[in-house]
């Protein structure tokens, strides 16, 4: 991913089994966390997940509105499969 104004310093990978859920959900939520703490622009986070059956797909309706209820941000994640290469960007894998 190209970052408009510099890369951040640290990226955190969420990893779940189908990237739908957990993974999406601890996404959004951290990014929430860092946004409100002034970090958003220095840690980059992701999730993925270690046997998606379809890529592509938006997290669960649930996940969504819970997250919503809470009032995190969480529009245009899509599941994805982790890779080697989103393993070896990250500084921490959870």
């Amino acid at each position: 991913m190209i970052w408009p104004f510099r890369r951040p310093k640290l990226t955190v990978l969420m990893v779940c089994t189908a990237n739908v859920c957990r993974s999406p959900a601890a996404e959004a939520l951290l990014k929430h966390h860092l946004k409100a703490l002034g970090l958003g622009g220095l840690v980059a986070v992701r999730s993925a997940g270690t046997d998606v059956g379809a890529p592509g797909r938006r997290p669960d309706p649930r996940v969504l509105s819970i997250l919503n209820e809470m009032g995190v941000k969480s529009s245009g994640m899509r599941a994805k499969a982790a890779s080697q290469a989103l393993v070896d960007e990250a500084a921490l894998v959870l």
